[in-house]
């Protein structure tokens, strides 16, 4: 970047530059921009870290965005939900499943909350790939901390339950919804009833059909006092 007189880029112009390399995948232009900071005694934050990650995923170049990662960690700055969906975007991308894994128990180690669209990502992959059970220790790890995941992730989980012939934990995870006070989805409801169906499990089937229609009472009533 060329100097001008009076004039010093800022740390959002950097970012934002960063960004714009990101997209046109020239990893090296980021790399230039971002170690270009310092030459203007411009401090790299959290979001400036995250551009110059983000560019590395988009150019493939998965080892550099980790060395990012860990430049991060070493500093102090706090990893956020756009630093692990990115890493995990891009592991995804390449089908890199031992990535995916290395990132989310250093997700999970840190005891980092992630948003929902993470959550859902990382739902989709492990029981997408025949994982449900990993899929099942995420879940287990965020109502763990009073965290309900939304209940499309439930919709994924029960189905890669389900067919993987884990069907009580499929049930354990619908019935925790339900005493969380939020009402799954009808497709989440139909696969398990069809599975316990199967497994001759009609004390269920019974069980979870009073409690659809319980919660499916209370949302009319809800609506009808506001």
């Amino acid at each position: 970047m060329r100097r001008r007189e009076n004039c010093r880029p800022t740390l959002q112009v950097f970012t934002t530059l960063i960004y714009g390399a990101g997209t046109v995948r020239n990893a090296a232009r980021a790399r230039s921009l971002f170690d270009e900071m310092e030459k203007w005694g411009v401090t790299p934050d959290r979001g400036a870290h995250n551009a110059l990650m983000g560019t590395y995923v988009r150019a493939r170049d998965l080892q550099s965005a980790m060395v990012v990662m860990g430049e991060m960690e070493h500093k102090g700055i706090g990893l956020d939900d756009v630093s692990y969906n990115t890493m995990f975007c891009g592991f995804q991308r390449v089908g890199d499943l031992e990535g995916i894994w290395k990132v989310y128990s250093k997700m999970v180690g840190s005891g980092f909350m992630p948003r929902t669209r993470t959550t859902m990502l990382l739902m989709k992959v492990f029981c997408e790939n025949g994982r449900p059970d990993l899929g099942l220790e995420l879940w287990d790890y965020l109502m763990g901390k009073g965290c309900v995941p939304h209940r499309h992730a439930l919709d994924i989980l029960v189905t890669g339950l389900c067919c993987r012939g884990v069907v009580l934990e499929a049930y354990r995870c619908f019935r925790e919804m339900i005493d969380m006070g939020m009402a799954p989805t009808e497709r989440a409801f139909r696969i398990l009833e069809g599975f316990l169906r199967q497994a001759r499990e009609f004390g269920k089937v019974e069980e979870i059909s009073q409690m659809m229609k319980a919660i499916q009472l209370d949302g009319h009533q809800n609506e009808e006092a506001a």
